[in-house]
């Protein structure tokens, strides 16, 4: 009676081993999920050094051809979690036996999320935001289409950072204040970016859209400022002021006065100048977008020295003062004289004396201008022909008074009473 189920037993055990035996004997490639059901495929699925790489290998001749896609994401966590933006994918077709299909995409450095599915680029989900998934058709699932591949598990999540590039630009304004432009906008800035700015009794929270930018106004006399933010090293800064905010000097000298022009820019604070010449030194002060004169007599220095002593870290300025060619006065205006009416005449020569030794002069009449600081009645010495005129009448007159003079001695005059 106990011969049955002893028998029973031992067929048990050596169907066990039967089977032990052939599952032993297939290649991992090949082990069949049951009876009815072989794995159609094999593949491999790796990730290293920011590159993601997947093998798939058809184990018999498909009928259809089939397509598998790697693709990475951008992720907002090292675990899962969504949206998801697409980084990088590829896609192979998969028909013949043994025929190896290799997809190798870039890694984001960054958190990120890579998957190994059945399905083509029209398959690729982006953004991966929760309304879709790829589910059971990644390869290495344990049913649904996924199921009919050997191997690892076709996903990836990690990372180590988050997926933005925050950046800090500070701008320092001549009044003191920084203009601190916050920008999330690098190839990596996926996801939104909290700033926080703080300083002396100042602090701002910031949020900044990717590819988007906000500024930031800190006060004048915050002192240093701190900005940290997701994915920032720590960034400080203190106000200095720019080069283009320290006024400007220019001098002049006129060889009677020299004149410092102190120009203080637009946006600045009013600017204190102390300007020396010589042994002499004058203060003022330039309101900012304006400029303000100050003069001196003029010596013989030829530089001037500008200081602005309430603007700490400026030096002092040497402004040049070089006298320039001073004008000498003015020599008396030349006279023109009007030609002669006669137009034989030609007013450019000089009178010519006659052969008996009178000389001859022009009679024309001659125009004469006024000049201040000439005689009292305002008329100029006759000079020209007009003169060569008069000195002939003076000569005649001279000559017929001896005459008279001679004939006067020889011949004596009676008067009667």
């Amino acid at each position: 009676m106990n011969k049955t189920p002893r028998g029973r037993r031992v067929l048990a055990v050596l169907a066990g081993a039967l089977l032990g035996l052939t599952a032993f004997a297939n290649p991992a490639g090949a082990t069949p999920r049951g009876a009815d059901k072989p794995y159609l495929f094999t593949h491999t699925f790796t990730i290293n050094g920011g590159i993601a790489t997947a093998t798939v290998t058809p184990n018999s001749d498909l009928d259809v051809a089939e397509e598998v896609t790697l693709v990475s994401y951008f992720a907002p966590k090292p675990q899962f979690a969504t949206p998801q933006y697409v980084f990088e994918s590829k896609t192979g077709t998969l028909k013949e036996k043994n025929g190896v299909v290799t997809l190798e995409v870039a890694v984001p450095d960054c958190n990120t999320q890579v998957d190994l599915f059945f399905g083509g680029q029209k398959d690729v989900i982006d953004p991966l935001d929760g309304s879709r998934y790829y589910g059971d058709t990644k390869l290495g699932e344990k049913k649904g289409p996924g199921s009919r591949s050997q191997g690892p598990a076709g996903w990836f999540n990690g990372g180590n950072k988050a997926c933005v590039q925050p950046a800090v630009q500070p701008v320092a304004q001549c009044d003191g204040t920084v203009d601190l432009q916050l920008s999330n906008n690098g190839k990596l800035s996926k996801y939104d970016v909290e700033f926080r700015v703080t300083g002396a009794g100042f602090q701002k929270t910031v949020k900044v859209a990717a590819g988007k930018g906000e500024t930031v106004e800190v006060p004048a006399g915050v002192g240093e400022v701190k900005v940290t933010a997701p994915g920032l090293q720590d960034f400080t800064y203190s106000w200095t002021r720019p080069e283009t905010c320290v006024p400007t000097a220019a001098g002049e000298n006129d060889c009677k006065t020299v004149t410092i022009t102190v120009t203080n820019p637009e946006g600045n604070t009013p600017a204190k100048a102390e300007v020396k010449y010589g042994s002499e030194t004058k203060t003022t002060t330039v309101a900012p977008g304006a400029s303000e004169l100050v003069t001196f007599p003029a010596g013989e220095a030829t530089t001037a020295t500008v200081t602005y002593p309430e603007i700490t870290g400026t030096e002092p300025v040497i402004v040049g003062v070089k006298k320039g060619e001073c004008s000498s006065p003015s020599p008396s205006a030349s006279v023109s004289t009007t030609p002669s009416d006669n137009p034989s005449d030609n007013p450019s020569e000089s009178p010519s004396e006659s052969p008996s030794g009178s000389a001859s002069a022009s009679t024309s009449p001659v125009a004469t201008t006024p000049v201040a600081g000439d005689d009292e009645d305002g008329s100029l010495p006759l000079t020209g022909s007009a003169t060569a005129g008069i000195a002939g009448g003076a000569f005649l007159l001279l000559v017929a008074g001896a005459v008279l003079f001679i004939l006067a001695r020889r011949r004596k005059v009676n008067f009667t009473a």
